[in-house]
């Protein structure tokens, strides 16, 4: 019987594929006050700003790949940045009458429809 032919798919290990940056654990920033993740998040765009001042000038392979990485520990702060804020915020208004919009569940759209738009009502 003849092998399948199943293309597998390469499995790139994040150390060999960015082999000099530095990733960031989303755990470990979980343990951070605010102060100490503004912080960093100051110090990943000033990086930031360098790798692309040197893809300007130079287009060095490795500094190119580090932008990628750069720009992902970025987004990973501010999310849990954001993530913190809103813990906060849910903290504060757990007892009120009212919740912000932004607090409220989110419910799909056949929730918000008028009952006479519902689906289903032509159904047989």
């Amino acid at each position: 019987m003849p092998k399948s032919r199943i293309r597998q798919t390469p499995r790139i290990v994040l150390g060999e594929q960015y082999p000099n940056s530095t990733w960031i654990k989303v755990h470990e920033l979980r343990q951070k006050d605010n102060a100490d993740l503004l912080a960093q998040l100051k110090d990943l765009k000033a990086k930031l700003a360098l790798l692309r001042v040197a893809k300007a000038t130079t287009g060095a392979a490795n500094k190119l790949s580090k932008i990628k990485v750069i720009r992902l520990s970025i987004a990973q702060v501010l999310t849990v940045i954001s993530q913190k804020q809103k813990a906060t915020l849910r903290e504060a208004y757990k007892n009120k009458k009212y919740l912000p919009l932004d607090l409220r569940p989110q419910e799909d759209s056949c929730h918000l429809q008028a009952p006479h738009q519902a689906p289903g009502i032509f159904a047989d």
